[in-house]
């Protein structure tokens, strides 16, 4: 038999010098059923405070096939307690918030009453009726009160979930709920949800540079992983589309050239067919962004697509491939989400439900990129603050919203598709007024007076764009009059030249 150092240092004194030997493969097999009998894996987890020389450990559970060595069989947790179980994707999930579906979870296990024990955590969890365990050990605590985090893998997030929580020490037998909580037993259901994205990038010629933004294969993967990591999804699409030759200015502090830009990108979002995707264009106007705006600038533009209006599904962002860039890009798709700003950071305009002062999050939140957790306090993304998170209140509306452009997706695959008609887009922007032709299918939702040149009049459809970043309003209408009467306003049609 071969001598465990290992073991006998990590548990010494708590061992009989026969358990810092190799056990036989029968004895093995015996003493890992009686722990854990239908064990898929064990999945990597942080350590919490433990004592000076010790470190906490996970125990591959693995399969069938093999069945490891575990230490000393553990039981009841004679003091320690579980005050606390956390089950977390970008949020905390509970209440509203829903579980998304083949996305990563961790759940979090506050310990108290625990110094000086030897401690072991297991998660038991089922996924439409297939069972997986993970647990860590803390072989002495050094602190009473610290937390266990156990990692879900995404494979394990689907339909029906179960999953309980158990604290137990060594020589026992488990508690339950009614032994001071030690077992916790929720049940959730998981839905599956993806963002579909297509980047634009310009090539910005106004200035002679032809610069394009920074969009490579990293770039791109790094985007991804941000919407992942906030938005209620299971995964992010993120495809690169056409370069835009652009010859216009994009001027830091004029709304009106943003707004230009935006066109570019929302008349190529109305001639697809598929509806689920949000078209975002990304652009450069100098070589760096603190040289951009130094003076202050627009970071982005999006219509506030609170009808949910597919070819509203567009944004326009200044991109130079760094965090603050994803985080306007997540921004700008919130508003193409129908979400309104939340309040903080001087924004122009806020949502007036929005349930949380000074625009916070409300509860915590965790990044699985850093594998750190977000505390309440930090500002909703689609505030103007920085340091910034996702709210709940913002989490279930997007995630609603998304539902809701997936059922009308499948309603216009269901459905003939309807040709695009040639519209004019009147936009007032900057005390500006400007108007493009840009092809719409069917459909709208402000009543508009025509009025023709043989003196005819009648009442058609138009569409409203509103923005959220600035005073400007868009309106488009089929083409074929000479002036509209609409919003308190008249619009008057471009000559034919």
């Amino acid at each position: 038999m071969t001598l465990r150092p290992d073991l006998c240092f990590l548990y010494g004194s708590l061992l009989l010098p026969a358990a810092c030997t190799e056990p036989s493969a029968d004895e093995r097999r015996s003493e890992a059923a009686a722990f854990a009998p239908s064990v898929a894996m064990a999945s990597r987890v942080d350590a919490g405070p433990i004592e000076q020389g010790m470190s906490a450990f996970t125990l591959d559970l693995g399969g069938p096939e093999e069945v490891p060595y575990l230490p000393p069989r553990y039981g009841m947790a004679l003091r320690a307690r579980v005050a606390n179980v956390q089950l977390f994707q970008s949020l905390v999930v509970e209440g509203e918030t829903p579980l998304m579906a083949s996305r990563g979870a961790r759940i979090r296990v506050r310990v108290q009453d625990a110094l000086g024990a030897s401690l072991l955590g297991r998660v038991r969890w089922s996924a439409d009726g297939e069972l997986h365990t993970v647990a860590t050990a803390f072989p002495r605590a050094a602190a009473d009160a610290f937390d266990m985090n156990f990692d879900v893998p995404a494979e394990w997030v689907s339909g029906a979930v179960d999953f309980e929580v158990e604290l137990l020490e060594d020589e026992g037998r488990p508690r339950t709920v009614g032994d001071d909580v030690a077992r916790e037993l929720r049940a959730l259901g998981a839905r599956s949800q993806t963002l579909h994205v297509r980047l634009l990038p310009f090539r910005y010629r106004a200035d002679g540079s032809n610069r394009l933004p920074a969009l490579d294969a990293e770039d791109v993967d790094a985007l991804r992983r941000h919407l992942e990591a906030v938005f209620p999804i299971s995964r992010a699409d993120v495809q690169v589309g056409e370069v835009i030759e652009y010859d216009d200015p994009v001027s830091p502090l004029s709304f009106d050239e943003h707004v230009a830009a935006l066109e570019e990108v929302m008349a190529r979002r109305a001639l697809s067919l598929d509806e689920r995707v949000f078209y975002v264009g990304l652009v450069a106007p100098e070589a760096e962004f603190r040289t951009y705006c130094a003076n202050g600038c627009f970071a982005g533009v999006a219509p506030l697509n609170v009808s949910n209006v597919a070819f509203q599904r567009s944004a326009m962002s200044i991109w130079y491939a760094d965090e603050s860039s994803r985080w306007t890009v997540l921004h700008e798709i919130g508003h193409a989400l129908g979400r309104a700003h939340a309040p903080c950071g001087g924004v122009p305009s806020s949502d007036p439900d929005f349930p949380h002062q000074e625009g916070a999050i409300g509860v915590e939140g965790y990044d699985v990129r850093t594998g750190t957790y977000v505390a309440a306090t930090r500002a909703d993304f689609m505030s103007y603050c920085r340091d910034e998170w996702i709210s709940d209140y913002t989490y279930q509306g997007i995630a609603e919203r998304l539902a809701q452009v997936d059922a009308a997706a499948w309603r216009a695959r269901a459905s003939i598709p309807r040709a695009p008609r040639a519209h004019h887009v009147f936009t007032v922007a900057d005390g500006v007024e400007h108007v493009r032709t840009m092809d719409l299918r069917p459909g709208g939702e402000v009543e508009v007076r025509a009025r023709y040149a043989d003196e005819r009049s009648e009442t058609v459809w138009g569409r409203r764009i509103t923005y959220a970043e600035g005073d400007a309003i868009s309106l488009a209408v089929p083409i074929g009059a000479e002036r509209y009467e609409a919003l308190g306003r008249v619009f008057e049609a471009p000559r034919e030249p």
